[in-house]
């Protein structure tokens, strides 16, 4: 009995921290930038395209869906496999990937500095991560959190849900500082996003998931993050669905 009681233990306070390290990184709290995963909207405000709590939730809804569920989301599940199977390769070709689908300069270096930010957090709790992968983290902050997944054994879904969680939240936060609107309004846009994101995100991922190169059927639409008279051009948003 005793020694079942001890597996049990030991099982059970492994789990409890695998839930605690899953929490940690769905902490809007983390050091990763002030407005990260705003995803352009300090110029969507100041273009007058996000005047209002209203606005800000299609604005949101937008970026959920031509962003986070189809470019953010899948590629995360490739650079988690990656990881996994110890693929440098691989997750430096979909860390490029991911750089790609930033329309614009400012959006690359949204990216890049929160992946800078997180590498700096992972060199505290993994001061052990190999060189390459911390330079591969250095570019995306995804790059970073799939690597840390693999080695806190954190499983793909629980990961899919606390990125998911990050990003309604961090994306929320942000339309408090930048819209402005109140903690109240703040609190119900997180209910609802989360009810929109629960049902994408799998409890079981198939190994690969389906990315195409087809550009969008609409053509693509103003980008947030240009400044007028800066660009006159867009890249197509290429379509990343899950199968």
């Amino acid at each position: 009995m005793l020694i079942m009681t001890t597996t049990l233990t030991a099982t059970s306070m492994s789990t409890a921290e695998q839930r605690l390290r899953l929490m940690q990184l769905a902490s809007s709290n983390l050091p990763v930038g002030g407005y990260s995963w705003s995803q352009g909207l300090e110029w969507a405000v100041e273009a007058g395209w996000v005047p209002d709590v209203a606005a800000f939730e299609r604005w949101q809804r937008r970026q959920m869906t031509e962003g986070f569920f189809t470019v953010d989301l899948p590629l995360f599940a490739r650079l988690y496999r990656a990881c996994e199977q110890g693929d440098i390769a691989a997750a430096q070709r979909w860390t490029a990937y991911l750089l790609a689908c930033r329309e614009t300069r400012e959006l690359r270096e949204e990216e890049r500095n929160r992946g800078a930010a997180f590498a700096r957090l992972l060199s505290d709790w993994q001061p052990d991560c190999p060189p390459p992968w911390r330079s591969l983290c250095q570019q995306s902050q995804l790059a970073g959190m799939a690597w840390l997944g693999v080695r806190w054994r954190i499983a793909l879904p629980e990961m899919a849900l606390s990125l998911g969680y990050s990003w309604i939240e961090s994306a929320v936060m942000a339309g408090v500082k930048l819209v402005p609107f109140g903690q109240q309004a703040a609190q119900q846009l997180i209910y609802v996003f989360v009810t929109t994101t629960r049902p994408r995100c799998p409890a079981r991922w198939p190994r690969r998931t389906a990315i195409s190169d087809r550009p969008p059927r609409s053509p693509p639409s103003p980008l947030p993050g240009m400044k007028p008279n800066t660009l006159d051009y867009s890249v197509p948003r290429r379509s990343h669905e899950l199968l």
